[in-house]
């Protein structure tokens, strides 16, 4: 059965949803945009995913007009601090918007 956010999820229970999420990789959406900077930053799928599998919540989370849960993620990887914001939606998929 699928974890359900609390209404008002705290920093600490939005990371362990997204670090949960992400354990499988089928549920990452990468926007055009997050690939697009991934290759002007030089940051790999797997520093992404590393981000989104061990990161901690910097930013929100806040539940966004649409409906979308937003937060922004960052971890240590390779020596560089690898940031994502990203949008989790109805069906726990893990929206990576931008990354830096």
């Amino acid at each position: 059965m699928a974890e359900v956010l609390p209404l008002n999820p705290s920093p600490e229970d939005m990371a362990r949803h997204v670090n949960r999420l992400a354990e499988d990789s089928k549920n990452v959406v990468i926007t055009h945009h997050a690939r697009d900077r991934m290759g002007e930053r030089r940051i790999t799928s797997r520093h992404l995913m590393t981000c989104l599998r061990k990161g901690r919540v910097i930013e929100g989370p806040y539940k966004a007009v649409n409906g979308d849960w937003r937060c922004t993620m960052v971890r240590a990887v390779s020596g560089m601090d690898i940031t994502a914001a990203i949008a989790v939606n109805f069906e726990d998929d893990l929206i990576v918007v931008t990354v830096f």
